[in-house]
Protein backbone atom coordinates (compact mmCIF):
# COMPACT_ATOMS: atom_id res chain seq x y z
CA UNK A 1 0.00 0.00 0.00
CA UNK A 2 1.20 3.27 -0.95
CA UNK A 3 0.62 6.98 0.60
CA UNK A 4 0.03 9.70 -1.95
CA UNK A 5 -1.92 12.91 -1.26
CA UNK A 6 -5.42 13.51 -2.73
CA UNK A 7 -6.44 15.23 -5.78
CA UNK A 8 -8.62 17.42 -4.03
CA UNK A 9 -7.69 18.45 -0.72
CA UNK A 10 -4.06 17.36 -1.02
CA UNK A 11 -4.25 15.07 2.03
CA UNK A 12 -2.10 11.65 2.34
CA UNK A 13 -4.41 8.76 1.45
CA UNK A 14 -4.03 5.11 0.20
CA UNK A 15 -3.63 4.83 -3.76
CA UNK A 16 -6.05 1.67 -3.10
CA UNK A 17 -8.66 3.51 -1.11
CA UNK A 18 -11.92 4.17 -3.12
CA UNK A 19 -12.53 7.66 -1.61
CA UNK A 20 -10.77 10.32 0.13
CA UNK A 21 -11.36 9.94 4.16
CA UNK A 22 -10.65 13.60 4.52
CA UNK A 23 -12.75 15.00 1.92
CA UNK A 24 -14.61 11.68 0.68
CA UNK A 25 -13.80 12.37 -3.11
CA UNK A 26 -14.31 9.05 -5.14
CA UNK A 27 -10.38 7.92 -6.03
CA UNK A 28 -8.46 10.30 -4.57
CA UNK A 29 -5.31 8.69 -6.01
CA UNK A 30 -6.75 9.13 -9.58
CA UNK A 31 -4.59 11.15 -12.19
CA UNK A 32 -1.90 12.11 -9.62
CA UNK A 33 0.89 10.64 -11.26
CA UNK A 34 0.10 11.85 -14.26
CA UNK A 35 0.23 15.08 -13.05
CA UNK A 36 2.97 14.67 -11.08
CA UNK A 37 5.32 13.57 -14.16
CA UNK A 38 3.81 16.62 -15.98
CA UNK A 39 5.01 18.89 -13.38
CA UNK A 40 8.33 17.58 -13.14
CA UNK A 41 8.48 17.36 -16.64
CA UNK A 42 7.85 21.27 -17.04
CA UNK A 43 10.44 21.99 -14.16
CA UNK A 44 13.11 19.87 -16.00
CA UNK A 45 12.53 21.86 -19.07
CA UNK A 46 12.82 25.20 -17.48
CA UNK A 47 15.94 23.68 -16.11
CA UNK A 48 17.55 22.68 -19.43
CA UNK A 49 16.09 26.22 -20.84
CA UNK A 50 18.14 28.22 -18.13
CA UNK A 51 21.02 25.86 -19.18
CA UNK A 52 21.42 26.32 -22.72
CA UNK A 53 20.32 30.51 -22.46
CA UNK A 54 23.90 30.79 -20.44
CA UNK A 55 25.71 28.38 -23.06
CA UNK A 56 24.90 30.70 -25.88
CA UNK A 57 22.45 33.62 -26.12
CA UNK A 58 18.98 31.93 -27.60
CA UNK A 59 20.04 28.20 -26.96
CA UNK A 60 16.77 28.02 -24.34
CA UNK A 61 14.55 28.17 -27.77
CA UNK A 62 15.85 25.47 -28.80
CA UNK A 63 15.52 23.09 -25.44
CA UNK A 64 12.31 20.78 -26.39
CA UNK A 65 13.22 20.12 -29.78
CA UNK A 66 17.09 19.36 -28.29
CA UNK A 67 15.54 17.19 -25.45
CA UNK A 68 12.90 15.48 -27.91
CA UNK A 69 16.02 14.79 -30.43
CA UNK A 70 18.32 13.03 -27.79
CA UNK A 71 15.21 10.91 -26.30
CA UNK A 72 14.38 9.86 -29.82
CA UNK A 73 18.05 8.54 -30.25
CA UNK A 74 19.62 11.10 -32.12
CA UNK A 75 23.36 11.67 -31.83
CA UNK A 76 25.03 15.01 -30.87
CA UNK A 77 26.79 15.25 -33.77
CA UNK A 78 23.63 15.36 -36.04
CA UNK A 79 21.73 17.74 -33.52
CA UNK A 80 24.62 19.99 -34.25
CA UNK A 81 24.50 19.61 -37.60
CA UNK A 82 20.65 20.54 -37.65
CA UNK A 83 20.98 23.56 -35.77
CA UNK A 84 23.12 24.63 -37.72
CA UNK A 85 20.45 24.13 -40.68
CA UNK A 86 17.92 25.60 -38.74
CA UNK A 87 20.75 28.70 -38.44
CA UNK A 88 22.42 28.98 -35.45
CA UNK A 89 26.14 29.72 -35.92
CA UNK A 90 28.15 26.61 -35.78
CA UNK A 91 29.75 27.38 -32.45
CA UNK A 92 26.68 28.17 -30.63
CA UNK A 93 25.01 25.08 -32.22
CA UNK A 94 28.29 23.00 -30.43
CA UNK A 95 27.97 24.61 -27.21
CA UNK A 96 24.28 23.75 -27.12
CA UNK A 97 24.60 20.69 -28.33
CA UNK A 98 27.09 19.76 -25.55
CA UNK A 99 25.51 21.29 -22.93
CA UNK A 100 22.27 20.22 -23.80
CA UNK A 101 23.88 16.46 -23.69
CA UNK A 102 25.39 16.63 -20.41
CA UNK A 103 22.55 18.01 -18.72
CA UNK A 104 20.13 15.40 -19.97
CA UNK A 105 22.65 12.79 -19.01
CA UNK A 106 22.68 13.82 -15.51
CA UNK A 107 18.67 14.26 -15.36
CA UNK A 108 16.07 11.52 -14.83
CA UNK A 109 13.22 10.88 -16.99
CA UNK A 110 10.13 11.25 -15.45
CA UNK A 111 8.17 8.52 -14.61
CA UNK A 112 5.69 7.05 -16.85
CA UNK A 113 1.97 6.56 -16.20
CA UNK A 114 1.39 3.65 -14.12
CA UNK A 115 0.47 0.58 -15.47
CA UNK A 116 -2.82 0.81 -13.04
CA UNK A 117 -3.27 4.59 -14.57
CA UNK A 118 -3.44 3.05 -17.74
CA UNK A 119 -5.81 0.37 -17.49
CA UNK A 120 -8.04 2.75 -15.77
CA UNK A 121 -7.79 5.01 -18.80
CA UNK A 122 -8.69 1.41 -20.78
CA UNK A 123 -11.97 1.16 -18.76
CA UNK A 124 -12.95 4.35 -19.14
CA UNK A 125 -12.79 4.18 -23.50
CA UNK A 126 -15.50 0.90 -22.40
CA UNK A 127 -17.89 2.83 -20.01
CA UNK A 128 -17.81 6.39 -18.62
CA UNK A 129 -17.39 4.87 -15.10
CA UNK A 130 -14.89 2.15 -16.06
CA UNK A 131 -12.36 3.83 -14.47
CA UNK A 132 -13.85 4.45 -10.89
CA UNK A 133 -14.55 0.50 -11.21
CA UNK A 134 -11.37 -0.76 -12.01
CA UNK A 135 -10.11 -1.07 -7.98
CA UNK A 136 -14.04 -2.99 -7.73
CA UNK A 137 -12.84 -5.53 -10.22
CA UNK A 138 -9.87 -6.38 -8.71
CA UNK A 139 -11.15 -6.41 -5.61
CA UNK A 140 -13.42 -9.48 -6.65
CA UNK A 141 -11.29 -11.12 -8.76
CA UNK A 142 -8.23 -11.55 -6.40
CA UNK A 143 -11.22 -12.53 -3.62
CA UNK A 144 -11.72 -15.43 -5.79
CA UNK A 145 -15.55 -14.42 -7.25
CA UNK A 146 -16.40 -15.64 -10.93
CA UNK A 147 -17.17 -13.61 -13.50
CA UNK A 148 -21.00 -13.50 -13.38
CA UNK A 149 -20.63 -12.41 -9.71
CA UNK A 150 -18.22 -9.62 -10.38
CA UNK A 151 -20.11 -8.44 -13.51
CA UNK A 152 -23.66 -8.27 -10.97
CA UNK A 153 -21.56 -6.14 -8.30
CA UNK A 154 -20.24 -4.08 -10.84
CA UNK A 155 -23.65 -3.37 -12.05
CA UNK A 156 -25.14 -3.04 -8.67
CA UNK A 157 -22.77 -0.04 -8.38
CA UNK A 158 -23.54 1.53 -11.73
CA UNK A 159 -27.44 0.61 -12.95
CA UNK A 160 -26.34 2.42 -16.49
CA UNK A 161 -23.33 0.22 -17.20
CA UNK A 162 -24.40 -2.40 -19.54
CA UNK A 163 -23.63 -6.14 -19.71
CA UNK A 164 -21.29 -6.23 -22.50
CA UNK A 165 -19.37 -3.32 -21.02
CA UNK A 166 -18.91 -5.03 -17.93
CA UNK A 167 -18.12 -8.58 -19.48
CA UNK A 168 -15.34 -6.35 -21.68
CA UNK A 169 -14.00 -4.97 -18.30
CA UNK A 170 -14.08 -8.31 -16.35
CA UNK A 171 -11.64 -9.41 -19.18
CA UNK A 172 -9.52 -6.26 -19.41
CA UNK A 173 -9.01 -6.30 -15.61
CA UNK A 174 -8.20 -9.88 -15.56
CA UNK A 175 -5.44 -10.02 -18.09
CA UNK A 176 -4.07 -6.78 -16.36
CA UNK A 177 -3.44 -9.15 -13.28
CA UNK A 178 -2.48 -11.92 -15.22
CA UNK A 179 0.17 -10.58 -16.97
CA UNK A 180 0.97 -7.40 -16.26
CA UNK A 181 1.13 -7.33 -12.47
CA UNK A 182 4.22 -10.81 -12.71
CA UNK A 183 5.77 -8.10 -15.20
CA UNK A 184 5.92 -4.98 -12.50
CA UNK A 185 7.52 -8.00 -10.03
CA UNK A 186 10.36 -8.38 -12.30
CA UNK A 187 11.13 -5.10 -13.04
CA UNK A 188 11.23 -4.60 -9.27
CA UNK A 189 14.00 -7.27 -8.76
CA UNK A 190 15.57 -6.91 -12.02
CA UNK A 191 15.31 -3.24 -13.29
CA UNK A 192 15.99 -2.36 -16.53
CA UNK A 193 19.80 -0.55 -17.08
CA UNK A 194 18.89 3.07 -18.11
CA UNK A 195 21.05 4.98 -20.44
CA UNK A 196 21.63 8.85 -20.81
CA UNK A 197 22.23 10.34 -24.49
CA UNK A 198 26.01 10.12 -24.17
CA UNK A 199 25.65 5.95 -23.71
CA UNK A 200 22.77 5.87 -26.32
CA UNK A 201 24.60 7.17 -29.01
CA UNK A 202 28.16 5.57 -28.02
CA UNK A 203 26.17 1.86 -28.03
CA UNK A 204 24.46 3.20 -31.80
CA UNK A 205 28.25 4.06 -32.75
CA UNK A 206 29.46 0.32 -32.07
CA UNK A 207 27.07 -1.54 -33.52
CA UNK A 208 27.24 0.25 -37.01
CA UNK A 209 28.19 -2.66 -39.35
CA UNK A 210 31.67 -2.60 -40.12
CA UNK A 211 32.49 -3.57 -43.76
CA UNK A 212 35.68 -5.96 -44.56
CA UNK A 213 37.08 -4.99 -47.87
CA UNK A 214 38.02 -7.93 -50.00
CA UNK A 215 41.50 -7.96 -52.04
CA UNK A 216 41.53 -9.41 -55.28
CA UNK A 217 42.88 -12.85 -55.80
CA UNK A 218 43.45 -14.26 -58.82
CA UNK A 219 41.33 -17.19 -60.01
CA UNK A 220 42.08 -20.58 -59.18
CA UNK A 221 42.84 -23.14 -61.98
CA UNK A 222 40.33 -25.97 -61.30
CA UNK A 223 41.36 -27.90 -64.75
CA UNK A 224 43.47 -29.87 -62.93
CA UNK A 225 41.05 -31.10 -59.97
CA UNK A 226 38.21 -31.71 -63.05
CA UNK A 227 40.57 -33.97 -65.08
CA UNK A 228 42.05 -36.21 -62.32
CA UNK A 229 38.38 -36.83 -60.66
CA UNK A 230 37.98 -38.34 -64.39
CA UNK A 231 41.27 -40.41 -64.91
CA UNK A 232 40.82 -41.66 -61.28
CA UNK A 233 38.13 -44.29 -61.90
CA UNK A 234 39.60 -45.23 -65.25
CA UNK A 235 42.94 -46.38 -63.82
CA UNK A 236 41.01 -48.11 -61.02
CA UNK A 237 39.12 -50.29 -63.56
CA UNK A 238 42.13 -50.63 -65.90
CA UNK A 239 44.19 -51.81 -62.37
CA UNK A 240 41.46 -54.40 -60.98
CA UNK A 241 41.30 -55.47 -64.63
CA UNK A 242 45.10 -56.52 -65.08
CA UNK A 243 44.77 -58.24 -61.67
CA UNK A 244 41.92 -60.40 -62.69
CA UNK A 245 43.22 -64.62 -63.24
CA UNK A 246 43.42 -65.53 -66.71
CA UNK A 247 40.54 -66.52 -68.91
CA UNK A 248 39.51 -70.30 -68.33
CA UNK A 249 40.32 -72.76 -71.13
CA UNK A 250 37.47 -74.03 -72.81
CA UNK A 251 36.01 -77.31 -71.21
CA UNK A 252 35.25 -80.47 -73.20
CA UNK A 253 32.07 -80.55 -73.30
CA UNK A 254 31.62 -84.15 -74.02
CA UNK A 255 34.19 -85.61 -71.44
CA UNK A 256 31.92 -83.36 -68.79
CA UNK A 257 28.93 -84.86 -69.49
CA UNK A 258 30.80 -88.82 -69.85
CA UNK A 259 32.08 -87.72 -66.48
CA UNK A 260 28.99 -86.34 -64.91
CA UNK A 261 26.95 -89.98 -66.50
CA UNK A 262 29.62 -91.97 -64.69
CA UNK A 263 29.32 -90.38 -61.43
CA UNK A 264 25.41 -91.03 -61.22
CA UNK A 265 26.05 -94.47 -62.50
CA UNK A 266 27.51 -95.30 -59.49
CA UNK A 267 25.23 -94.08 -57.25
CA UNK A 268 22.73 -95.82 -58.69
CA UNK A 269 24.57 -98.85 -58.28
CA UNK A 270 25.10 -98.31 -54.80
CA UNK A 271 21.67 -97.72 -54.15
CA UNK A 272 20.78 -101.06 -55.25
CA UNK A 273 23.16 -102.57 -53.50
CA UNK A 274 22.46 -100.81 -50.39
CA UNK A 275 18.32 -101.35 -50.60
CA UNK A 276 17.59 -104.20 -52.77
CA UNK A 277 14.28 -105.15 -51.93
CA UNK A 278 13.14 -101.17 -51.15
CA UNK A 279 12.41 -99.20 -54.50
CA UNK A 280 11.28 -96.06 -52.92
CA UNK A 281 14.59 -96.05 -50.79
CA UNK A 282 16.88 -96.54 -54.08
CA UNK A 283 15.20 -93.45 -55.31
CA UNK A 284 15.86 -91.51 -52.64
CA UNK A 285 19.59 -92.33 -52.72
CA UNK A 286 20.16 -91.99 -56.38
CA UNK A 287 18.35 -88.23 -55.82
CA UNK A 288 20.88 -87.42 -53.40
CA UNK A 289 23.83 -88.99 -55.15
CA UNK A 290 23.14 -87.36 -58.21
CA UNK A 291 23.05 -83.71 -56.60
CA UNK A 292 26.55 -85.00 -55.44
CA UNK A 293 27.61 -85.71 -58.96
CA UNK A 294 27.10 -81.90 -60.28
CA UNK A 295 29.16 -81.02 -57.36
CA UNK A 296 31.73 -82.69 -57.50
CA UNK A 297 32.15 -82.76 -61.76
CA UNK A 298 31.91 -78.72 -60.90
CA UNK A 299 34.87 -78.78 -58.82
CA UNK A 300 37.34 -81.36 -60.80
CA UNK A 301 36.25 -79.09 -64.14
CA UNK A 302 36.40 -75.85 -62.25
CA UNK A 303 33.26 -74.36 -63.20
CA UNK A 304 29.64 -73.84 -62.05
CA UNK A 305 26.71 -76.17 -61.36
CA UNK A 306 24.64 -74.45 -63.61
CA UNK A 307 26.93 -74.89 -66.47
CA UNK A 308 27.02 -78.58 -65.68
CA UNK A 309 23.13 -78.55 -65.36
CA UNK A 310 23.16 -76.93 -69.24
CA UNK A 311 25.80 -79.22 -70.40
CA UNK A 312 23.69 -82.57 -69.12
CA UNK A 313 20.77 -80.90 -70.85
CA UNK A 314 22.28 -80.37 -74.43
CA UNK A 315 24.11 -84.16 -73.57
CA UNK A 316 20.64 -85.91 -73.19
CA UNK A 317 19.09 -83.45 -76.50
CA UNK A 318 22.22 -84.49 -78.66
CA UNK A 319 21.99 -88.29 -77.69
CA UNK A 320 25.51 -88.27 -76.80
CA UNK A 321 27.59 -91.48 -76.00
CA UNK A 322 27.35 -92.19 -72.16
CA UNK A 323 30.04 -95.45 -70.19
CA UNK A 324 28.41 -98.61 -70.11
CA UNK A 325 26.55 -99.27 -66.49
CA UNK A 326 28.55 -100.54 -63.84
CA UNK A 327 25.49 -102.72 -62.53
CA UNK A 328 25.39 -104.61 -65.59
Amino acid sequence: MTLTPCRECGQQVSTEAPSCPHCGVPDPTRGFAEAEAAALEQSQLEDLKNKLDKAAPGGGEWAEWIRDQFRAGRRREKIVEHLGQKGVHPSDANIIGHAAEHHLSQTPTPNAPSEWTKLEGQLDAIAPSGGKLALRIKQNIEAGRGQIQTIKDIRDQDRSLGLRAAKKMHEVVEAHLRYAAPRQSAERHFPPKTRGPTERSTSREKTEPTYKVQRNRPAKNRTPLIVAAFLVPVAIVVLVSSMTDEPKPAVDRRAVYWELSSVQDRGYCEGKRLYPNDVQRQAVHMDKTSREAYRTVARKYNITEQAINQIAVDGTRAMWLIPDSPCD
